[in-house]
């Protein structure tokens, strides 16, 4: 929410882990977060053995090319996938020792990717009941309790690890979703309309518009909290019609 990029959980170290969340997580809590992430388990794959006689043409008749063999090439032997340990923010939830408040604190200074922006995300405070139900584990019981919190006193969300506040959202559920919700959103669809007196019809326009500047621009996504109250924030129209 302070402008600053959100920390990647598979690629930064213990110092840049305390310098952004040291006033929510302990050393220790830090430090599980990095035992977590190295210790994933190399998996091996076995190569079937390969065949051992006459050379073979396609098809295992025999005449085939000199030096061909009726057995499988041998795939190369996968590592380690410790540098991809972290698949999915909502995995804090897996580390030992890290309860749901400090996954809460520290969900919206987190990610897993190195991606600027990460379209197509559902937005917790405008989507309705329907669109909540169509997230992964979330029942329709669940999107109302989700619609409750948002429009009661604690609503709407300020940041994404908030939705753990809602008691139906199971960790399970949180940990399917957690990479597919936001609080806030930069594009929006605009409804306008006007009567014309003398002809005596309605016009209506529709547009959709993005606080986003144009990536052709080769600049990064500005700070869209406007500087003093009223100022207008900075738009680019990137679609719009005139409809009855």
């Amino acid at each position: 929410r302070s402008g600053q990029a959100r920390l990647n959980l598979n690629s930064s170290g213990r110092d840049q882990l305390q310098d952004r969340l040291g006033d929510a997580l302990t050393a220790q809590e830090i430090d599980a977060i990095l035992s977590f992430r190295s210790n994933a388990r190399a998996t091996t794959r076995i190569a079937p053995m390969p065949l051992i006689g006459p050379a073979r043409a396609p098809g295992g008749m025999p005449g085939g090319p000199p030096g061909a063999s009726g057995g499988s090439p041998i795939p190369p032997v996968s590592g380690s996938n410790s540098n991809r340990r972290f698949e999915s923010t909502g995995q804090l939830l897996e580390v030992p020792g890290l309860t749901r408040d400090k996954v809460e604190k520290i969900a919206d200074r987190v990610t897993v990717t190195d991606d600027e922006r990460i379209p197509g995300r559902i937005n917790l405070n405008t989507a309705s009941e329907e669109v909540l139900t169509s997230l992964p584990g979330v029942t329709d019981s669940i999107a109302r309790d989700i619609l409750e919190y948002r429009l009661g006193n604690d609503g709407p969300f300020e940041e994404v690890g908030e939705i753990l506040a809602v008691e139906s959202v199971t960790s399970d559920v949180y940990r399917k979703i957690a990479d597919v919700i936001t609080t806030r959103s930069s594009i929006f669809k605009l409804n306008s309309g006007g009567y014309l007196r003398q002809s005596k019809t309605r016009k209506i326009v529709e547009c959709v518009i993005s606080f986003l500047k144009n990536e052709s621009e080769g600049a990064s996504a500005p700070d869209t909290t406007p500087s003093e109250p009223g100022t207008p924030l900075p738009a680019t129209i990137l679609y719009w019609r005139q409809r009855p």
